[in-house]
């Protein structure tokens, strides 16, 4: 009896110790590179507040991404039939102010002046991934 329930102890240690690994691994980063195409299902899947440099915020309606940044933010795709890109210049509707158009850029890595944008909000959600990134002083009109 004693040896089944030290067998069943040190087992259930074995179990709790592998839940805390996995539990700690760190998310899988974004994406390096994007579609245009993948781009805007991103700005899509989730209805994102995005911020302008004044405080303010719109919601994305109709998009075009553009993949900008030249050499180091683009690469061809495996089979060389496309680009894909880690910068974007995206110009939307604004989907609930008139419908006036705006445009901004997006990244898929963190930088300089580029805050995190995410569909998870909260101190329950600080370790999610960022949808992507976004600079709030580049929103014009």
């Amino acid at each position: 009896m004693i040896r089944s329930l030290a067998g069943t102890l040190v087992l259930a240690s074995l179990v709790l110790l592998l839940a805390g690994w996995t539990g700690a691994a760190p998310l899988p980063p974004l994406a390096k590179f994007w579609t245009a195409s993948h781009c805007k299902q991103v700005l899509h899947a989730h209805d994102h507040a995005l911020p302008t440099a004044d405080g303010d915020y719109f919601h994305a309606g109709l998009t075009i991404c553009v993949g900008t940044g030249g050499a180091p933010a683009c690469e061809w795709t495996s089979d060389h039939r496309s680009r894909v890109y880690s910068q974007f210049m995206v110009f939307t509707r604004a989907r609930y102010i008139g419908g006036s158009v705006r445009s901004f850029i997006i990244a898929t890595r963190a930088s300089h002046g580029l805050i995190r944008m995410g569909h998870h909000a909260g101190d329950d959600y600080a370790k999610y991934r960022a949808d992507f990134y976004m600079s709030p002083a580049s929103v014009s009109w």
